[in-house]
């Protein structure tokens, strides 16, 4: 170290010891202040009335980072850091428990009150949840003023590789998962377990593990396994021919044999109709990633991605394909922490701020810890309220079956054309009463594990995220209604079950959701991404990533930025907010 950065460094200790003796004075008064004068609501005055200055503002590139790392310090500081003391593992802290990642973890211990508390019956709260009963199958369905469906399809796409409760089937001795009146058989005990990486590393077109990113890849110019059909590029197919018989083992080509458990595709292809659909079915990094057309179409745009810049990067320098493959696969990584940093987080905080990460800054921070999934993040972002009732693109829209295992569909629309339709079709409300009728099992399954998980109370779960504890139903939701019915239900404010009361809360201006959801959400997200590994100061340069890699990272930091380098032709429309626009218009 020069002499030159060791006073650097010795001006930055006095700056910063100034800086909290300065802080230690006005701390009491400055708090005073922002509780008479909440900062988003001096934010929504001054954007109300000087919004062109507003504007010129927050386009100021020191201006934005102050914004990112003051809202990144805010929501990642709002709980005490991981490791945590409980786990999935036992009642107590224990060593495995805090140890083995294949242990889902918890923010707080179980309720230790919770055989003692009132709670109204499992359907009860299911039927909280869904719609109105109508003539459709999925019921009557209140539309969301902010959110297209592409944004609800991008956040189950983006949860569901890193949120894996373990599957625990039952199996008979044929091989196929036990069915009990419809529904299959698990072990007990599920929501202990998962199968998650922990990190948010594109699980969902690379895999899980080395063996399965080998069995992806081509081989060749660093790319993934891909075909053309009709000018476009999708992923392989998975099967060599639609299965005759159901309940036998699936005919997977032999490239792909051992991806993945051929008995849980096996149950989760049970659905799926006819030979064509069976057909077109692609081999990717996931066993659920053909269960919705948003799922598949996501996987297709970031397959693309993927290998358009690995041809790049193969075609400008003398690496072998296993550099190729892992330097593309590193930019990737960082682009899609790009997109869910300043283009999906954006979409969901109320002032539509620009956030944006800067090299090592997490590393600053008391919260720069391992990653580790905790349930009630499991449970808090099943967002089932965003699914439409029905959807007015496919050729039958109040069929949902249509939109699962549907790749044919897909492949005949087109990239282009699918993402059109996906942002044009408005997203449901995220409140109670708005689960589509068609996704009653799953919030069965979602109440069946937050019980057996025995969560704290509402109350507590505030408290934790720094938010005041409700002293009645009515600082819950300003619906008196609901107000009343949670109070018939729990009886006491302390009863009331914490995912009920989250999904209950009234939203704020701008919100798309209520003040605890926004907290957790905002906090696992900064802690879970800001800490990825190629962030890191000694990581996030250029000679990582590459010229082109490191190109690419500075450009695309939303998701319609990399739909410009991989749909042909005419760019299509393609935005999570509803007409395009990120909009602090009130919910």
């Amino acid at each position: 170290m020069t002499f030159i950065d060791r006073l650097k460094n010795q001006i930055r200790k006095i700056l910063k010891y100034l800086w909290l003796s300065i802080w230690s004075i006005l701390e009491i008064p400055v708090a005073f202040i922002l509780e008479a004068f909440p900062p988003t609501r001096l934010a929504f005055w001054f954007k109300d009335n000087f919004r062109s200055l507003w504007d010129r503002i927050i386009a100021i590139g020191w201006i934005q980072n102050a914004i990112s790392k003051a809202v990144f310090r805010r929501f990642g500081g709002v709980t005490p850091p991981r490791p945590h003391q409980a786990t999935m593992a036992d009642d107590y802290t224990s060593w495995k428990g805090l140890v083995d990642k294949s242990f889902t973890g918890r923010h707080l211990p179980a309720d230790p009150d919770y055989d003692t508390r009132t709670r109204p019956p499992a359907e009860d709260v299911v039927a909280l949840f869904l719609r109105p009963e109508d003539d459709s199958p999925g019921g009557t369905m209140e539309p969301d003023m902010r959110s297209t469906l592409l944004f609800a399809s991008f956040a189950q796409w983006f949860t569901d590789s890193f949120l894996r409760t373990s599957h625990q089937f039952q199996f008979d001795k044929n091989g196929n998962v036990l069915l009990k009146d419809g529904v299959p058989v698990r072990k007990d005990g599920r929501e202990k377990y998962n199968d998650s990486t922990h990190e948010i590393d594109l699980c969902q077109i690379y895999g899980l593990n080395a063996e399965m990113t080998e069995q992806l890849r081509s081989k060749k110019d660093g790319c993934l396994r891909s075909q053309m059909i009709d000018g476009e590029e999708f992923p392989e197919f998975l099967l060599s021919e639609a299965p005759t018989e159901p309940n036998k083992p699936l005919p997977i080509k032999p490239e792909f044999d051992g991806l993945h458990d051929e008995r849980i595709l096996r149950h989760i292809f049970r659905s799926t109709t006819t030979p064509e659909r069976y057909k077109t079915l692609f081999a990717t990094g996931l066993e659920h990633s053909n269960s919705t057309l948003g799922n598949a179409l996501l996987n297709v745009v970031f397959l693309r991605m993927h290998n358009k810049i690995a041809r790049e990067m193969a075609s400008k320098n003398d690496w072998d394909d296993d550099q190729v493959f892992e330097t593309t696969r590193n930019t990737m990584i960082v682009i899609l922490l790009n997109i869910v940093v300043s283009d999906y987080v954006r979409h969901i905080s109320p002032l539509s701020l620009p956030l944006k990460f800067q090299e090592g800054m997490a590393e600053e921070e008391t919260w720069y810890r391992r990653n580790r999934i905790h349930i009630e993040f499991n449970i808090l972002y099943r967002w089932h309220g965003l699914v439409p009732s029905a959807f007015s693109f496919l050729p039958n829209p109040e069929d949902s079956a249509d939109f699962r295992h549907n790749n044919n569909w897909l492949i005949h629309k087109g990239v282009g054309a699918a993402l059109t339709d996906f942002s044009n079709e408005p997203a449901g409300k995220m409140i109670l009463g708005n689960t589509p009728r068609f996704l009653a099992g799953v919030k069965q399954d979602t109440v069946a594990i937050m019980r057996a998980s025995k969560l704290q109370t509402y109350n507590s779960y505030r408290e934790r995220f720094g938010l005041k504890a409700a002293k009645n139903f009515d600082d819950v939701t300003d619906d008196p209604k609901l107000a009343r019915q949670l109070e018939d239900m729990y009886g006491e404010i302390e009863n009331l079950e914490w995912y009920v009361g989250m999904c209950s809360e009234s939203h704020g201006r701008g919100m798309i959701m209520g003040d605890m959801l926004f907290n957790m959400v905002a906090h696992d997200a900064f802690t879970h991404a800001l800490t990825n590994p190629l962030l890191s100061k000694e990581v996030f340069r250029e000679d990582t990533f590459g010229p082109i890699g490191w190109k690419y990272i500075q450009e695309v930091t939303t998701l319609s930025g990399i739909v410009t380098h991989v749909v042909n032709g005419k760019s299509p429309t393609c935005h999570f907010a509803m007409n395009g626009v990120h909009t602090d218009r009130d919910n």
